[in-house]
């Protein structure tokens, strides 16, 4: 795992709002992430879309796959895998993704989503739209993804606007404006960076499968998740993760004595109505 040049990785992030970076993973690492998350694709029941009631706090649901309003797979993927979730660690933990994540986001970054999306050419276009402008995503591909895929695309520059154009643009699909967008391409492994304030949206295509974490400062952070006692390898979750899995989530906080209690109870009720 290396980023040979993180200097110039931040600099093209301001210039164009996204930037890629290949061979991060070496061959070996690539197999066991692809392989991992091929296992759990092909394992986990997918269910219609889940919204809670309480848009404050989600559950964090990883016993099932969710089919999204954009007829996506999303699958929260942490504490299915004991060996992934300890790959994760390294990863996010990794002192080159550190520095890069401190220079966009202050040392106080933490995870506001860390979801595997499957897309394809079912699925709906995601419309132009910018997110919270403090946030900012890493994107791992796990398929080698072309023009020709169900993938993210950017405006080039339009983090810098003046503008902050938010959902207005929604409705247009991103095969609009090609002159002036590129697209998340690249191979197996690769990593894609963007900030989330850049005007982006999903088209569709062939299959792709991507990671995708968005991480936020602290004071930004507006997913709380509540989390099940254990994993699904019977670690309760607080000792399963490793410190910066941990931190990332704020995990020790959001494990207190109440929010177990209520978690389990939520959790059963979602499990007992898939079954």
């Amino acid at each position: 795992m290396e980023i040979k040049n993180t200097e110039e990785l931040t600099d093209e992030l301001k210039k164009n709002s996204f930037t890629s970076n290949k061979n991060f993973f070496n061959d070996e690492e690539i197999k066991f992430l692809v392989d991992s998350c091929n296992n759990i694709e092909s394992t986990n029941k997918v269910k219609e879309f889940f919204k809670n009631e309480n848009s404050s706090e989600n559950l964090y649901v990883n016993e099932f796959s969710e089919k999204t309003f954009f007829s996506t797979i999303a699958t929260n993927i942490i504490g299915i895998n004991e060996n992934l979730d300890r790959f994760f660690e390294r990863t996010l933990n990794h002192q080159d993704i550190k520095i890069i994540l401190t220079k966009v986001l202050g040392p106080n970054y933490k995870i506001n989503n860390f979801v595997m999306r499957y897309a394809d050419e079912k699925s709906k276009f995601l419309g132009w739209h910018q997110d919270d402008h403090k946030a900012f995503s890493m994107m791992i591909l796990l398929n080698d993804v072309s023009d020709k895929s169900a993938t993210t695309s950017f405006i080039k520059g339009s983090h810098l606007f003046n503008y902050n154009f938010s959902n207005s643009l929604e409705k247009l699909n991103p095969n609009y404006f090609k002159s002036i967008s590129s697209r998340a391409t690249g191979k197996k492994g690769d990593l894609i960076f963007f900030l989330n304030k850049s005007i982006h949206g999903m088209k569709v295509g062939n299959n792709s499968k991507v990671i995708l974490i968005c991480f936020v400062p602290e004071e930004n952070k507006n997913t709380k998740y509540i989390f099940p006692k254990l994993t699904r390898y019977n670690i309760e979750f607080p000792v399963a993760l490793g410190n910066e899995l941990k931190r990332l989530f704020l995990l020790d906080e959001n494990f207190k004595k109440n929010k177990i209690d209520n978690s389990l109870d939520a959790h059963k009720r979602i499990i007992d109505e898939e079954v």
